[in-house]
């Protein structure tokens, strides 16, 4: 009897312990999906905004240590050193923003373009470098500008449209400064005598044609002597335009 007992009361244990088990794991995967729950959905404006702009701020933290890990320039060094700081913080938070949105594709690297780009000036060094640099800064700083505008003008998401306000002015003033020290390389590059070649066209002249002069042969008048002894008529050389004329003796003939 004792036996059947303490058989009894493992059997209850053993049954006890698989509804507990089975609870927590239940309760487990309903936090998982109240987790899901608390991700929201943005529409694909803002959704390609979030990917684009941490895209962008992945680039200007990877350029900016190559500007100052190779630029000539402190002016150039210093800016990349901004860089770095400026779009680490920006992109801290924009990764908080998207870690509560579904389908968010977060980027791991750097596009096709500017991986070129990033080969192109690690092939560069000294004024070549530093003048390329700022050129790449102008130019994604632009596009940058145009695609926080937008998204800070006609945004859906509050969070992902207050981000975009929060940080146009920060790219307005990187663009100023990038434009400012690409004018100062350029500047610098003319007074030292490097610039980029220009190419000049040859001239050709037109040979210029004389017209020759042709003179005119001047003829002389027989003289007609009168009833007896004629007088020998002279005749008179004429003379033409770059040419001589040769008159002819007239001859008299008696009567």
């Amino acid at each position: 009897m004792l036996n059947q007992t303490i058989k009894f009361m493992k059997t209850k244990l053993w049954i006890y312990g698989l509804l507990f088990s089975s609870l927590m794991m239940w309760t487990a995967c309903d936090d998982d999906d109240n987790n899901d729950d608390n991700d929201r959905s943005v529409n694909d404006a803002d959704e390609t905004f979030v990917e684009k702009a941490a895209l962008s701020n992945m680039t200007e933290i990877e350029f900016g240590q190559l500007a100052v890990e190779h630029g000539q320039s402190a002016e150039v060094r210093d800016f990349g050193q901004h860089m770095i700081d400026e779009h680490t913080t920006a992109q801290n938070e924009l990764r908080n923003i998207a870690d509560d949105i579904d389908d968010i594709d977060w980027p791991d690297d750097m596009d096709q373009h500017h991986r070129t780009l990033q080969d192109q000036l690690l092939e560069k060094e000294g004024y070549s470098f530093d003048s390329m640099y700022m050129a790449t800064q102008v130019v994604d700083h632009e596009n940058a500008q145009n695609l926080f505008q937008s998204q800070a003008t006609n945004g859906t998401d509050e969070q992902v449209k207050s981000y975009a306000a929060k940080y146009l002015p920060h790219i307005e003033m990187h663009l100023d400064e990038a434009q400012d020290l690409k004018d100062m390389l350029m500047t610098e590059g003319e007074t030292d005598g490097t610039g980029t070649d220009g190419t000049g066209t040859d001239g050709t002249g037109t040979d210029g044609t004389g017209t020759d002069g042709t003179g005119t042969d001047g003829t002389g008048t027989d003289g007609i002597g009168t009833d007896g002894t004629g007088t020998d008529g002279t005749g008179t050389d004429g003379t033409g335009t770059d040419g001589t004329g040769t008159g002819t003796d007239g001859t008299s003939t008696g009567g």
